[in-house]
């Protein structure tokens, strides 16, 4: 019998390709919730922008599903992650990174979200330092 041997990336996708978008199978860490939308962090993530998720909770991200870099305003738009926050969703994004984080050991959602994509990525690592800038969420760019 012949092995075939593939990495671990060629696997996700292979997967990706063949399970449904009904049941897709998501592995992730949750930062927390933005009112009806999900903030998280893709685990094993192969690319080397670091970035997070926004999907509406509801759906599974079917009707909102956006994605955002991390040490950045920008959107990072890839496959079917191309959903816009308006005005008033960008003010409550900035406000909930800024905002004090449910986990007392983070100052703020956005020091949890570095950590998260720390902790389960290992292509790129993000500096930083307590008190470091948030980027403003509140302007959102291409």
């Amino acid at each position: 019998m012949k092995k075939i041997l593939m990495t671990e990336e060629q696997l996700h996708g292979i997967i990706r390709d063949v399970v449904s978008d009904d049941s897709m199978l998501l592995e992730y860490a949750r930062v927390g919730f933005l009112k009806n939308l999900e903030v998280y962090v893709m685990t094993d993530d192969p690319g080397y922008i670091p970035h997070f998720h926004i999907r509406d909770a509801a759906t599974k991200g079917k009707v909102f599903d956006t994605c955002i870099e991390i040490c950045s305003n920008k959107y990072f738009c890839h496959g079917r992650h191309t959903s816009r926050l308006n005005a008033q969703g960008r003010k409550a994004l900035a406000e909930f990174m800024e905002g004090k984080c449910s986990n007392n050991k983070y100052e703020n959602n956005y020091e949890l979200t570095v950590d998260m994509w720390n902790l389960n990525n290992s292509s790129v690592t993000i500096e930083y330092q307590k008190g470091q800038e948030i980027p403003n969420y509140r302007e959102i760019t291409e």
